[in-house]
């Protein structure tokens, strides 16, 4: 089970990626079928309910051509 800090940063981290994937006009199916994932595995990214790992968090920033710190900031 998460803390409450760690489940808020990854809220934050969510929030900063769904901002970014707008911003580029991007839907969450092309950004899932972009990650080779479900579309629901990536919306649960956007909602801060898994603890995705850093590989796929790079793979989003390049995907939205975005420093990964920009991301996780």
């Amino acid at each position: 089970m998460l803390r409450s800090k760690d489940k808020q940063i990854l809220i934050d981290i969510g929030v900063r990626i769904r901002k970014l994937r707008l911003r580029k006009d991007i839907t969450q199916a092309q950004m899932a079928f972009e990650l080779h994932t479900s579309t629901r595995h990536y919306q649960r990214i956007e909602n801060g309910e898994i603890n995705t790992s850093l590989l796929k968090l790079i793979k989003i920033a390049n995907i939205l051509d975005e420093p990964i710190e920009q991301i996780i900031k």
